[in-house]
């Protein structure tokens, strides 16, 4: 048990969400050139809005295939993701449990 909650506390200061310094939860940003390292589907990250999103898991589950997600990639996603999915309220409540900081800008 007690692994388990080292391995959580590592993989959020691995994603930049808890301070070192203080151990405390902390807004995590991310530039666009980090987003463009995480571009292909078995590592995918993806700017929507003002908020960025690794969206690695749920590549494949995406209901248009691995390659479709695949375009955002390492991108800004935000054009494709409203064009294909803007004002589904269930899509983007889903979307906001991928998110894993903001935009820096």
């Amino acid at each position: 048990m007690k692994k388990t909650g080292i391995a959580l506390a590592g993989a959020a200061l691995a994603v930049g969400l808890v301070s070192v310094n203080t151990g405390k939860a902390q807004a995590a940003t991310y530039t666009r050139t980090q987003v463009s390292q995480h571009a292909t589907t078995g590592d995918c990250w993806t700017i929507i809005g003002r908020n960025v999103y690794n969206l690695t898991p749920y590549v494949p589950m995406h209901p248009g295939g691995p390659q479709e997600i695949g375009r955002v990639c390492g991108k800004v996603g935000t054009k494709a993701f409203n064009g294909q999915h803007g004002g589904n309220a269930s899509i983007q409540s889903m979307l906001k449990t991928y998110r894993i900081g903001a935009l820096k800008r």
